[in-house]
């Protein structure tokens, strides 16, 4: 009896090691998490940039990434739809991937790790440990001149 119940544990057991090796399930088949951190985000084509407050409280920015025009091979480590997420001094800190899983980057900025997922604007306040919703105001954009 106990080795007939014995055989479904393990079987359960392998399924799961085996499907938690590929990454986080809501992240798309062949997305790997950007490398190598939070240098690659810097000077990204075709990006948006926002304010982020809290109040009249400036937290940091957010950094949209948006599509390239057809004519341009898009070979950045960040997939349009993410949001990267800056402190007040411009230091990339983490991002927001583009099925919302936030991401922190560590004190190297060469790794991230999950602390979150649920809409932008709720990952947005639990990252910077704020109640209520923030407020995003545009400040530039960063699309190629054509």
């Amino acid at each position: 009896m106990r080795r007939t119940l014995l055989l479904p544990v393990l079987l359960l057991t392998a399924a799961c090691q085996s499907g938690s090796s590929s990454g986080p399930p809501d992240r798309p088949g062949g997305w790997a998490e950007p490398s190598p951190g939070a240098v690659a985000a810097h000077d990204l084509p075709s990006t948006e940039t926002f304010e982020i407050r809290f109040g009249d409280d400036l937290v940091g920015y957010l950094v949209e990434v948006k599509p390239m025009p057809p004519d341009q091979p898009d070979e950045r480590p960040y997939k349009p739809g993410t949001s990267l997420i800056q402190d007040r001094n411009f230091t990339f800190i983490g991002f927001i991937s583009p099925a919302g899983t936030t991401y922190k980057f560590d004190a190297s900025g060469n790794t991230a790790h999950a602390v979150g997922f649920g809409s932008r604007n709720q990952s947005i306040a639990a990252f910077f440990r704020r109640n209520g919703p923030p407020r995003i105001l545009a400040v530039s954009t960063g699309l190629p001149q054509g």
